[in-house]
């Protein structure tokens, strides 16, 4: 792969949207056999990423706006579950923050990326705190004859994603799932 990185390619995209970003992996020398390793912080993250919105600025306080308003909407009409359902939508988004690991790899390693995450205990108790895990992938991508340009293909794993069921299916290659 020519040019910089997928952890560079990543930390340029996180940056670009107002995330901050910590390189949380280390490379770490082993003099006796003359080359490095790289561990992952928990063994499959890569980068820290964390964001708290500032709804002004991306549109999400009028969302959040638009989605009470529906709620008082709903409710006014006697559909005061759907409304309660609604309104609480909309304090999740007007309060919403994230913090996250993300693994980059090339797109034709995410698979092996999820693999590798799903088989660490560590993985199902930062997800049970509330971290989220991100995978990028990054391929050159293009119409045939034409230049081709690095595109990003994003897979996020969430705690229904560990189910024991889904363990099988990863442990006899079956594809990971994306979301």
């Amino acid at each position: 792969m020519k040019g910089p990185s997928p952890t560079a390619r990543s930390i340029k995209w996180f940056r670009d949207r107002g995330y901050v970003v910590a390189r949380v992996e280390q490379r770490l020398p082993i003099p006796r056999l003359g080359f490095y390793t790289t561990l992952d912080a928990f063994g499959f993250g890569d980068l820290l990423v964390a964001r708290s919105f500032d709804r002004a600025e991306d549109g999400q306080s009028e969302l959040a706006e638009k989605i009470t308003s529906i709620a008082e909407h709903l409710e006014d009409r006697g559909m005061m579950a759907l409304g309660a359902e609604l309104a609480a939508l909309a304090a999740q988004v007007a309060a919403e923050k994230q913090i996250a690991l993300v693994q980059c790899t090339s797109t034709g390693n995410l698979n092996a990326r999820v693999r590798k995450a799903r088989g660490r205990p560590e993985l199902t108790v930062w997800l049970s705190a509330g971290g989220k895990f991100i995978l990028h992938g990054w391929a050159k991508r293009g119409p045939k004859g034409h230049p081709k340009r690095w595109t990003l293909t994003e897979r996020q794993i969430t705690p229904s994603d560990l189910s024991p069921a889904q363990d099988a299916e990863s442990a006899n290659g079956a594809a990971a799932p994306s979301s």
